[in-house]
């Protein structure tokens, strides 16, 4: 192979901006803790492919790791003078290297998250840190076997500017997408010199809009306090008070605390149902997220740090309303499970003032000759239980997991079970 041959090396990297959520939100407990007037909120998220392969010759080279360390994300927006750009702040997790190619799959890394004014943006910078060395993991395949190896970047220039073509208008309040894209065969340039291969990163980056169906997922977490709550959203302040972000959640996210909690979900997972306002306000939080397609983050998990009160027994009989039932999916088939009449009772935990979430529901009226486990459909399904003129909602823990033990007639359709006896699994 002749000296100073250049060979391209194909990298294909993706940084996302996604500009987010609404500024302002009605406190549980108070006032509001919203944004500025005119702010908005900036979520960036890094997203790479899982492995890069280059053939020379008849040696085929894969890169497994491509560690970088990100020292500042900043946005300039138009007719500000050169040189005046918004910093992006960096989120706490990518303060220490990471590989680009542990995100894939729709996985990516939470960069950035913070708050800018709103208007037009023409530019953004990303910012490499000077003090760490960025660095591949290359497997060379040859005739004596695979060799692995680790190689250093060299880095002519630690910032790489990009035009944002077109400019990206940030509305208040309103959601704006924008994609960084390495140059496929750009990026990455391999220099044989005389005793060894250099690497050199000398990123070539096109900024264009894109739109994500199905969400990106965080690899990491957002910290923080709950500030500010309501049924469906919840507001952290992050960083001393000096960045809020909002974030939404429903009956797909999973609660946690850090403390051991004796329940009947899986070890330490507090049922969504006993989740309220008034134990969230003030705990500090981390948060795995979901960016969807219109900017928002979803929370998918979220932990909660220290104590979380404990959740009392409860106990109840009543009579169920008219027709109630439930619809039960097994391996083989659906059943209907419909209840006698007369007073039953439930054992659980309170789940609000007037909410029960089920542990175990006897009727003690009807014969058992027939016992099934199986998922209820849909899992969100409830029952309404009167008891001393009051109504009750009879919920479920998730994933619900239930044995119905009871009577079988197989002459409907579906087959339909009279319960006898309903035991939630842990």
């Amino acid at each position: 192979m002749k000296n100073n041959k250049k060979h391209w090396l194909i990298l294909s990297t993706f940084l996302t901006f996604l500009v987010s959520l609404p500024p302002l939100l009605i406190s549980c407990g108070g006032g509001s803790q919203g944004s500025s007037a005119g702010m908005g909120t900036v979520a960036v998220l890094v997203k790479d492919d899982h492995q890069v392969i280059l053939r020379d010759g008849q040696e085929s080279i894969t890169i497994t790791d491509v560690r970088i360390k990100i020292s500042q994300i900043l946005l300039k927006k138009e007719r500000e003078p050169e040189g005046t750009w918004v910093e992006v702040p960096l989120n706490d997790d990518i303060l220490q290297p990471f590989n680009l190619l542990d995100l894939h799959n729709n996985v990516a890394m939470l960069a950035a998250i913070g708050q800018v004014e709103s208007g037009v943006y023409v530019k953004a910078r990303l910012v490499l840190h000077e003090s760490f060395t960025p660095y591949i993991i290359v497997q060379r395949n040859t005739e004596q076997g695979t060799i692995t190896e680790t190689v250093s970047l060299k880095v002519p220039s630690h910032k790489v500017d990009i035009i944002l073509t077109p400019h990206v208008l940030i509305p208040e309040g309103n959601t704006t997408s924008i994609v960084l894209d390495f140059a496929p065969d750009k990026s990455i340039h391999i220099v044989q010199t005389d005793s060894r291969n250099e690497y050199i990163l000398r990123p070539v980056i096109r900024a264009v809009t894109a739109e994500f169906p199905d969400g990106i997922r965080a690899h990491n977490e957002i910290s923080g306090v709950v500030e500010t709550c309501t049924p469906n959203t919840l507001e952290l302040s992050l960083r001393h008070d000096t960045v809020h972000v909002t974030i939404h959640y429903d009956n797909t996210t999973q609660f946690f605390s850090d403390e051991h909690v004796d329940s009947f979900d899986n070890e330490g997972h507090i049922p969504l149902t006993t989740v309220t306002c008034s134990n969230l306000l003030g705990k500090k939080v981390e948060v795995k997220v979901l960016a969807m397609p219109d900017g928002a983050l979803h929370a998918v998990r979220v932990e909660i740090k220290g104590e979380f009160p404990e959740i009392e027994e409860f106990q109840i009989s009543g009579t169920l309303a008219a027709n109630s039932s439930l619809t039960l999916h097994t391996l083989t088939r659906d059943y209907k499970v419909a209840f006698p009449e007369g007073t039953i009772r439930v054992e659980g935990r309170l789940a609000g003032e007037q909410a029960v979430q089920a542990r175990e529901i006897e009727t003690q009226s009807v014969a058992e000759d027939f016992e099934v486990i199986g998922l209820l459909q849909p899992a969100d399904s409830s029952l309404t239980l009167t008891a001393d003129d009051k109504q009750y909602t009879i919920t479920f823990p998730r994933p619900p997991l239930i044995k119905v033990e009871g009577t079988l007639n197989t002459t409907t359709t579906p087959y339909t079970i009279t319960a006898r006896e309903i035991e939630v699994f842990p």
